[in-house]
């Protein structure tokens, strides 16, 4: 067991000297004489992670958040047909040295990458937790991992500092957790990938979480753990610790002891959509099957915010659109975003995509209006210290379907040759789940007329005039 108590009270930041100690006693003696870490400090970064890693953010809790440390369930893990609860988890990584965290959408794995960072922070044994997430390297100019987690973790980056780094990677001073391989762009992730060599030698310690991806599954460098769905008394335990009415949470407990499990276990196995079966539950006869309607059912409450919610949640709109007209610019910046491969955004940034989608969509109103709903009303989106991202990248994928499948079909499909070879996420799926007929046609025509991959790399979207 972990004891997070000394965590809880005195934060990560006070905890770096004994860290930097420990790292030091496990080196070598020449470069612990090189007091290495009086000149490469991740102070800056320890405050960062801190701040990311005891927070988790649900669609409940909006951009306040709640203290994960008492409110995370942890899943089970499967390494090789084995199966390991999170403390267990735990020692397989320091055993194994180099893990890769499978799992699909919603399934929990960037939760338990923050869990893994604290728990590094309380119980260092020899090296120093650096958490890192992916979808920051869309932002900066680096195609070297090293060079990316050096600028993205150290205070000072000039060359004694990187050469410092260097070495301590070498000496295996380091655990790397990093968070969503899965979200670099499609252009970059290839050269990242081959670069993770770079961090794997030595002794370091490297956990690294995606969405399943054929070239994860043939690393013979990583040990492939999946995450696996939730059984009846997780998902019991989760629904528990929400912080929601608890009449309605004692009748959806019941449901899902009885039959509502079972019959929805694709949806309940899973702790993202869990929680959003809870936002829909009374307020619908039933859960539906598919996965396109149940998203749409989710928005629709997540927007009206029905009193069945607590009153915290009922917010007026700033922008005075109708939810079907919000719900489909809200589709056309998911889509214009996805397009970018883009996960996080300045202000700035956010208030330019929402003005193209109003465009695109033919809609009139004030940008910074429906900004401020998105974070504060609907709450798809949310606060990430400066930036602002989507309150899980699932919503993204399906109203990025949602778009397609509204708009003229030729048009639909010059975006599907688009992103047809993306196979990390589940837009076709939705796509397929909202209109099987439409896509399989599709795919149908395409093959027989053998498309040229020069004709399916551009996609102009100035061109959707609705």
């Amino acid at each position: 067991m972990i004891e997070w108590s000394s965590i809880i009270e005195v934060g990560a930041k006070a905890a770096m000297p004994k860290i930097i100690d420990a790292a030091l006693g496990a080196a070598s003696k020449e470069f612990s004489k090189k007091t290495p870490y009086k000149s490469l400090s991740f102070s800056k970064h320890f405050d960062f992670a801190f701040a990311k890693c005891k927070i988790m953010k649900t669609v409940f809790s909006g951009n306040r958040g709640v203290e994960l440390l008492h409110n995370y369930v942890p899943p089970s893990f499967e390494i090789e047909n084995q199966v390991f609860d999170e403390y267990e988890f735990i020692d397989e990584i320091w055993f194994r040295k180099k893990t890769a965290l499978i799992g699909p959408a919603g399934s929990g794995k960037s939760m338990f990458l923050r869990y893994f960072w604290i728990a590094c922070t309380v119980e260092p044994r020899g090296k120093i937790p650096l958490f890192i997430e992916f979808r920051d390297l869309n932002n900066r100019d680096f195609e070297n991992v090293t060079d990316f987690i050096f600028h993205y973790c150290c205070d000072d980056t000039s060359a004694k500092s990187k050469e410092l780094f260097l070495e301590a990677i070498r000496e295996g001073q380091f655990i790397f957790i990093l968070d969503g391989l899965d979200e670099i762009k499609p252009q970059q992730r290839r050269s990242i990938e081959e670069s993770l060599h770079e961090i794997f030698s030595a002794e370091n310690i490297v956990l690294i979480s995606s969405r399943p991806s054929a070239t994860i599954a043939t690393s013979q460098d990583l040990s492939l753990c999946l995450i696996k769905d939730l059984d009846i008394d997780k998902a019991v335990s989760i629904i528990e610790k929400i912080d929601f009415d608890d009449e309605v949470k004692s009748k959806f407990i019941e449901g899902l002891k009885g039959n509502l499990f079972k019959e929805h276990e694709s949806f309940a196995s899973r702790p993202l959509l869990l929680t959003l079966m809870l936002l829909t539950f009374n307020l619908y006869a039933e859960i539906p099957r598919k996965m396109h309607l149940f998203y749409d059912q989710a928005f629709d409450v997540l927007f009206s915010r029905h009193d069945a919610l607590k009153e915290v949640f009922r917010r007026e709109k700033r922008c005075k659109l109708q939810i079907d007209r919000f719900k489909y610019v809200f589709s056309a910046f998911c889509l214009l975003t996805y397009n970018d491969s883009k996960f996080e955004f300045s202000e700035s940034e956010m208030l330019e995509y929402i003005k193209k989608s109003a465009k695109i969509c033919g809609d009139k109103f004030d940008a910074g209006d429906f900004f401020e709903d998105l974070l504060d009303s609907v709450n798809v989106m949310n606060r990430d210290g400066m930036k602002y991202v989507f309150s899980h990248r699932s919503f993204q994928e399906y109203f990025t379907a949602y778009f397609i499948i509204r708009i003229e079909e030729q048009k639909a499909k010059a975006i599907i040759a688009k992103i047809s070879e993306r196979h990390n996420d589940t837009v076709l799926d939705m796509i397929f789940d909202m209109n099987e007929n439409f896509l399989r046609d599709y795919f149908l025509i395409r093959i027989s007329m053998n498309f040229e991959e020069k004709h399916l790399t551009e996609v102009d979207f100035h061109f959707i005039d609705m």
